[in-house]
C-alpha cells in the first residue's frame, strides 16, 4: 500500500468497523489521544493489533511486489503541496494549522524544532522562524531540489516520485488511482471485501487559497518532475 492519511483511515474502519478517532468517545486515555494526533498511519500503534507484516529486505519487498495486490494512492502535487502547506506550514491560524508541529522551541536542544524549522535548516538557512507564507514556503522548496536536498524532506513535503515510487515505479504497482477520482478506493474495497469505494475525508480546509502568478509559476517549477511521473494517473495534467 501507498497513500494518505485517508487510505489508512479507511483500511482502520474496514478491518475495525470504527474511526481511528472512536476511542476518544470511550475511554478517551493519553495513549488514545496521542495515537488520534499521530494519525492512524502509524501503524505500530497497538490498536493495530499487529495487522501490518514489515518487510524489511528489499529482495523480500521486490519479490512481495511481484505476487502481491499493491495499491498505490496518489494526489495532484499542487493541491497537495497547497494542503501541506495550510496544515504544516501556513502563518493562518485558520487552517487549522497545527501550531506545534509547525514550530516550537526545544529548551533542551536549545533551538526550535518542527516542520518549518527543520525545512529551513534543510535549505541552509537560519531556522528561528515559526511560519511561512506560502511563496516563502514555494520558494524554500525550490532552493532544496536545485541544491540536490529534495530526497531529504519531511515526507509531507516529499514528491510522492521519490517516495512510494523510488524503488518502484507506478506502473510496477497492481493499481494506481488518484484520490480525486470518483470510486478511487474500487479495487482497493474489494480485496478487503467491502462495498465502500470512496476514502473518508482527512485533514480537510475547507478556506480556499488565493494564488498570484508568482505562485502560480513556483508551483509549476517544484511540481515539474512529479507530473511527469504521474500524469498518467491523474485525472488533471500539469498545466
Amino acid at each position: 500500500k501507498c497513500g494518505s492519511t485517508s487510505m489508512y483511515e479507511y483500511l482502520f474502519e474496514q478491518e475495525f468497523s470504527e474511526a481511528w478517532s472512536a476511542c476518544l468517545h470511550k475511554d478517551n486515555t493519553s495513549t488514545c489521544r496521542e495515537d488520534v494526533a499521530r494519525g492512524p498511519q502509524n501503524i505500530m500503534s497497538s490498536r493495530w493489533q499487529g495487522a501490518f507484516n514489515m518487510v524489511q529486505t528489499k529482495v523480500q519487498q521486490a519479490a512481495l511486489m511481484k505476487k502481491a495486490f499493491s495499491f498505490a494512492l496518489v494526489r495532484d502535487p499542487k493541491e497537495r503541496l497547497i494542503s501541506a502547506w495550510k496544515s504544516k506550514v501556513s502563518c493562518n491560524k485558520t487552517f487549522g494549522v497545527d501550531l506545534y508541529d509547525r514550530a516550537h522551541f526545544d529548551e533542551h536542544e536549545n533551538r526550535y524544532l518542527g516542520f518549518v524549522p527543520a525545512l529551513l535548516r534543510l535549505e541552509g538557512k537560519e531556522d528561528n522562524v515559526t511560519c511561512l507564507p506560502m511563496n516563502a514556503f514555494l520558494r524554500s522548496l525550490r532552493s532544496i531540489h536545485e541544491q540536490g536536498k529534495t530526497k531529504y524532506l519531511d515526507r509531507h513535503f516529499l514528491p510522492q516520485h521519490l517516495g512510494c515510487f523510488y524503488r518502484f515505479p507506478p506502473e510496477k504497482w497492481s493499481k494506481v488511482v488518484a484520490i480525486s477520482e470518483p470510486g478511487a478506493f474500487a479495487s482497493l474495497a474489494r480485496h478487503v471485501e467491502s462495498d465502500i469505494k470512496t476514502p473518508p475525508q482527512a485533514h480537510l480546509s475547507l478556506r480556499d487559497v488565493d494564488t498570484s502568478e508568482e505562485t502560480e509559476e513556483l508551483l509549476n517549477e517544484v511540481t515539474r518532475e512529479e507530473y511527469e511521473v504521474l500524469a498518467p494517473y491523474l485525472q488533471q495534467q500539469a498545466s
